[in-house]
């Protein structure tokens, strides 16, 4: 997808190109609404309902997701996070989050280079403390699509299947801009 020419300095700029140039370049954002608590004993990835953004054929995206997590008690379950998106689009992402079997105020922390994904089954593991204390995630992507348009939708999971529950919290959120 080619992106609207920006006009030479001093040209008029039409309304159509105006709000072309506006569509395209502007940040979009989904925030959740509301807490989401995910299956218990189960290490299936289900959507994380609210995160979820339309991704255009042939564009390229750079974004972020800041996804806070709880667990109800302990912390052997941890969390995992993937991603779905349309068939022959590739995703890069670099997360930045607790280190699994994390305690609160330990400040053990992961970093991952790089992990490239071309279809949903790649994931990446943290940890989650319990009780009222939200551990943070944040995954900064780069999706370079294909000729199929859809949707990006973060998904989680628990690590380790158990029967405490883990909870993504409002007011996690997910930004993307259009770059190519």
């Amino acid at each position: 997808m080619t992106l609207t020419a920006i006009p030479a300095a001093g040209a008029i700029v039409r309304g159509g190109v105006f709000a072309a140039l506006m569509n395209e370049r502007m940040p979009v954002s989904v925030r959740k609404s509301a807490d989401q608590a995910l299956a218990t004993a189960s290490t299936v990835l289900q959507n994380v309902t609210g995160l979820v953004l339309p991704v255009a054929a042939g564009a390229v995206y750079d974004g972020e997701v800041d996804v806070a997590a709880v667990c109800s008690s302990g912390s052997t379950e941890d969390v995992k996070y993937g991603f779905t998106f349309p068939s022959g689009a590739v995703l890069d992402f670099f997360p930045i989050g607790p280190a699994t079997s994390v305690t609160a105020g330990s400040g053990d922390g992961e970093f991952t280079a790089r992990i490239a994904a071309s279809s949903g089954s790649t994931t990446t593991s943290h940890g989650v403390v319990a009780s009222s204390v939200s551990t943070n995630t944040v995954i900064r992507f780069r999706l370079t699509m294909g000729s199929t348009a859809g949707n990006l939708q973060l998904q989680a999971a628990q690590l380790n299947s158990g029967a405490n529950t883990i909870t993504i919290r409002v007011g996690s959120k997910m930004t993307m801009c259009q770059v190519g």
